[in-house]
């Protein structure tokens, strides 16, 4: 059996200040190959790890779409939800760290064995509904430590309102492209349905985000940032996960 350790991270892992810069650059980033290289390049250096996939889900399927890696992982593959830890995270709607993979059953054995892969923490990208998984892999056995594996969850949280904020301006241009007529030219309306959950707006047939929304009735278009005060509360949330003590205050 193969002796797990625990060896430090690079000195730039689980840094607060790369992961705000990573969660900046998510919110302002306007396409998904955009989003998708600053994640994957984030969570390798963050974390210290050989190698990270990034998965989107696909139906009953999990689509491996990139990576950034030391030796080729899985990219462009596809494999049943049912079948690989990535899917494992997202249908549990939870993170997983395996410390050994050749000692846990929710490993594909035959899609592991040409791979450098030993250890590995995958995280789901949104864990209400998750829409895809971050993995990062070690070519060593060895247990990750929780700081790391929050650090990479808060870190696919905010790739989840990312991915949001690209589908939503997709939206917006297929609107723009489909519109027969001037979408403009009513009045606004006394009242719009809105759903309690999603919070998508009911316009002309179809549930849409409110971006969407605001671009078909009055012509707005919206960009994306990260406010000072969403910027704080995720600033203390870094620090209390990373046990950064917070200042005393006078009474």
């Amino acid at each position: 059996m193969s002796k797990l350790s625990s060896s430090p991270p690079p000195v730039a892992a689980l840094s607060p200040a790369l992961l705000i810069r990573a969660v900046q650059d998510v919110s302002t980033a306007e396409s998904l190959d955009a989003i998708i290289t600053i994640v994957t390049h984030a969570a390798r250096t963050g974390t210290g790890a050989d190698g990270v996939s990034f998965v989107l889900r696909d139906g009953h399927q999990c689509f491996y779409v990139d990576e950034d890696s030391i030796a080729p992982l899985w990219k462009g593959r596809r494999f049943p939800m049912s079948e690989c830890v990535s899917g494992w995270a997202m249908l549990h709607r939870q993170a997983v760290a395996i410390p050994d993979i050749t000692l846990d059953l929710r490993i594909p054995q035959n899609a592991y064995r040409a791979t450098f892969v030993r250890s590995l923490v995958m995280v789901p990208i949104r864990s209400q509904d998750p829409l895809g998984a971050i993995g990062a892999y070690w070519a060593s056995t060895h247990h990750v430590s929780a700081e790391a594996v929050h650090w990479l969850q808060a870190l696919a949280d905010a790739t989840s309102a990312g991915i949001e904020a690209v589908r939503a301006a997709d939206e917006v241009a297929e609107l723009r492209r489909s519109a027969s007529s001037a979408p403009f030219a009513d009045g606004p309306r006394e009242m719009v349905r809105m759903c309690a959950w999603t919070k998508r707006l009911f316009h002309d047939g179809q549930w849409m985000s409110i971006e969407a929304y605001l671009r078909s009735r009055y012509g707005v278009t919206v960009t994306h940032g990260m406010s000072d005060d969403a910027l704080a509360r995720f600033k203390q949330e870094i620090d209390s996960v990373m046990g950064v003590p917070r200042p005393l205050t006078k009474a």
